[in-house]
């Protein structure tokens, strides 16, 4: 026989297991992959949001870039996007300063070509030699 103790184990791992099932199933959850490089001049930052994209789901990511000089100030600038997978809203972004005068940043977004198309999207973001990239899962529910 069980004691009490086993039994609320049991039923926490059971919970658990529910849990991590309902969260990886169907949503276009996700986290944030972002990376940061500079020249050492000027920094940039590219950022996508969520970093898993169910395809299924006509969902998209939404992809930002942000700027800064060597001072830590906001850069005004092109940033240069491509993706291997998936189409983005444009390739090029033209970083403006935000009106909290701390960032120059600028965003579009990731989308699935179809339903049907799995893998993993590298998005690589280029301004001048510095060059960043993420990986944005594409994943489809059973």
């Amino acid at each position: 026989m069980k004691s009490q103790q086993q039994k609320h184990i049991c039923i926490a791992c059971a919970l658990i297991l529910a849990a991590a099932t309902f969260m990886l199933s169907g949503c276009s959850g996700g986290g944030v992959s972002a990376q940061t490089g500079n020249d050492g001049e000027n920094t940039l930052q590219l950022t996508v949001v969520p970093d898993r994209l169910n395809v299924t789901d006509s969902g998209s990511c939404t992809v930002k870039v942000v700027l800064w000089d060597a001072n830590g100030e906001p850069l005004e600038g092109t940033v240069a996007l491509s993706t291997t997978l998936g189409s983005l809203g444009s390739s090029s972004l033209s970083t403006a300063s935000n009106p909290d005068g701390a960032t120059a940043g600028a965003t579009t977004t990731l989308t699935a070509n179809n339903a049907d198309t799995v893998g993993n999207a590298v998005v690589t973001a280029t301004f001048g030699t510095i060059q960043v990239w993420v990986t944005v899962e594409f994943y489809k529910t059973l």
